[in-house]
């Protein structure tokens, strides 16, 4: 019984040892990132963003259905409602995903510190200039709410080239989708086109088609 015990630690003791893969470029930048913990990953800001804003959209929604207060910013009622549940809510939830899936696919840094928060922020602005449109005006309202997503895009879209992950481009097609979708509904407010909701339709196609890539 022990030779075969013996034996059997031999085997073990020649066989190839099993290579443990190699950790990923954006886990060695996490594991050495000393800034804030909330700027660490993609996810950490833009979730946290998105279920915040679900909670105060739907509160001045609710005021609003209710005619406690008018509608916000520079859309009617319904319009204010569809905008910020899908260029508000539903972008910051695709940026979280997003910011965190695409340096695993691509091997690269993920976006951390102060060019997340920027980015972050940017968001932030747009939030703000829908709410206050009134007072900034539609065109300036609408030039910073869609700076969010054509600066997300670049980003996107330029770890996809330096990566070389061109299998993924479908994703970046999509942003660039949604955010033309954002200016439609822009547009429509406007009175520049008549689009009959066509922007925030588009929307909720390409949030569709985002999830099923």
């Amino acid at each position: 019984m022990s030779v075969i015990v013996y034996e059997a630690k031999m085997r073990d003791s020649n066989a190839p040892k099993r290579e443990e893969p190699e950790p990923s470029a954006s886990i060695l930048a996490r594991r050495h990132f000393n800034g804030p913990v909330f700027l660490s990953a993609g996810f950490r800001p833009f979730f946290w963003s998105a279920g915040l804003w679900a909670v105060i959209s739907m509160g001045i929604w609710l005021l609003v259905l209710n005619e406690y207060i008018p509608a916000p910013g520079i859309f009617d009622a319904v319009g204010w409602h569809a905008h910020e549940m899908l260029f508000g809510f539903a972008s910051a939830a695709m940026a979280g995903f997003l910011l965190t899936a695409v340096p695993n696919w691509t091997g690269r840094l993920p976006v951390r510190g102060a060019a997340l928060g920027g980015l972050a922020g940017i968001w932030l602005a747009g939030r703000m200039a829908i709410l206050f449109g009134s007072y900034l005006g539609a065109a300036l309202a609408g030039v910073i709410d869609l700076a969010f997503l054509a600066v997300f895009f670049v980003f996107i879209m330029r770890e996809i080239i330096i990566g070389k992950n061109w299998r993924n481009l479908p994703i970046a097609v999509v942003l660039f989708v949604f955010l033309n979708a954002n200016l439609m509904m822009h547009l429509e407010n406007a009175g520049i086109v008549e689009a009959d909701g066509a922007g925030w339709r588009l929307g909720i196609v390409t949030i569709i088609m985002l999830m099923s890539l």
